[in-house]
């Protein structure tokens, strides 16, 4: 009987709500396979607020909102879709000053739907089941992201947005005020353009099952400090560009892949350390980082040479195991709690492992 009465107060809201929908004539439209797609606002039309779309025109059903129909659209800050439209088309609000929207019924959001918008929350129906590519780049005012309990694809965890599986990270909210995260165990690849933007964001701790980092999945984030896991077998194109803050990063055997640009701008860059042969380097990788930058190596790394991505190779063995404090957790763990009395070391290369035990923390 609750379960009822909730609906049907839905349904009211719903009713009221479309009772005031946009003025028809201040929309353009056309009309196939007797499915309405909008596709903007008509000529003249430029300051409606509240997009509020009609479930029909002319006694058709509007299914779709159309490819840049609102896009640039400064007017516009708040949207209703009815539950007739499935389809939001590529670029449809991309650069509006949308801050808010519901949709009924969508099914699709295509890529770049809300790019560089101005949406601070979103809250996606069970009925959603794709969304593109860079739909949330550029949303810096993005604090909530939401999804129905019952959407059997997507999840979304302290708006942070996931498959419903768990394995790949899609977006996380970048006007979030933490300063670091924690991502869940399970995640096998951040998505392009996942972490874009979070200025916020000065750490992250990565599960060990990631193995793929997408485009610029990190690009202009606040990021001090970073480890990625043995995992990790690529880094895509521009991943941590911008990442002004970033001192160092230890790079894992695993690792075969560097995208182009994939450490440009990194201003504070200096060192850059491999725990294994040297992978495949794209084009600037490593442009316009620190002027001091080196690269570390081990001993029996290959593939290097005397110059690697464009900065200096320097070989230096792991740091040996009496300048480090370390104690055996429960499970047979080696966890590093320091430097030992004494120790001079300029260049930490903790050892994958330590007595015959793993080194996991």
């Amino acid at each position: 009987m609750k379960k009822t009465s909730c609906s049907l107060i839905a349904l009211l809201a719903t009713t009221v709500a479309f009772a005031n929908t946009t003025p028809i004539h201040l929309l353009s439209y056309t009309t196939s396979n007797n499915e309405v797609t909008i596709t903007g606002f008509a000529h003249g039309a430029s300051s409606v607020s509240n997009l509020l779309i009609p479930p029909t025109i002319t006694g058709l059903p509007v299914t779709t909102i159309g490819e840049k129909a609102f896009n640039y659209r400064s007017s516009i800050t708040n949207a209703i879709l009815p539950a007739s439209v499935k389809t939001i088309e590529f670029s449809a609000f991309a650069s509006s000053n949308l801050q808010s929207i519901e949709m009924h019924g969508i099914e699709t959001i295509a890529d770049s739907v809300f790019y560089a918008s101005d949406l601070t929350s979103i809250i996606l129906p069970d009925s959603l089941h794709t969304i593109g590519d860079q739909v949330f780049r550029g949303c810096t005012s993005l604090a909530t992201i939401t999804v129905d309990a019952d959407n059997p694809y997507f999840k979304a965890i302290n708006n942070v947005l996931f498959n419903k599986s768990g394995t790949k990270l899609i977006r996380y909210a970048p006007r979030l005020p933490a300063t670091a995260y924690t991502a869940p165990d399970g995640i096998e690849t951040i998505v392009d353009y996942a972490f874009h933007n979070c200025s916020f964001l000065e750490s992250i701790t990565l599960p060990d099952s990631l193995q793929t980092i997408g485009d610029s999945a990190f690009n202009s984030c606040a990021l001090t400090s970073l480890t990625l896991p043995a995992s990790v077998t690529s880094i895509g194109n521009s991943a941590f560009w911008n990442c002004f803050y970033l001192p160092s990063i230890t790079l894992p055997a695993s690792l075969q892949t560097i995208g182009n640009h994939a450490f440009e701008n990194c201003f504070g860059l200096s060192s850059i350390t491999f725990f294994g042969n040297a992978p495949s380097v794209g084009s600037l990788a490593f442009n316009k980082v620190k002027s001091s930058a080196k690269v570390y190596v081990l001993p029996s790394a290959t593939g290097f040479g005397s110059n690697f991505g464009g900065l200096p190779v320097v070989v230096t063995p792991y740091t040996l195991v009496a300048d480090l404090t370390f104690s055996t957790n429960s499970i047979n763990e080696i966890v590093i709690t320091g430097f030992a009395p004494g120790a001079s070391v300029s260049n930490l290369l903790i050892p994958p492992t330590i007595t015959g035990l793993p080194v996991t923390t």
